[in-house]
């Protein structure tokens, strides 16, 4: 997870936000 310092909610939501 490149996105380690966002938080744990983002860990769960796909990545397709990106």
């Amino acid at each position: 997870m490149h996105c380690n310092n966002k938080p744990q909610i983002f860990s769960a939501t796909p990545m397709v936000y990106r």
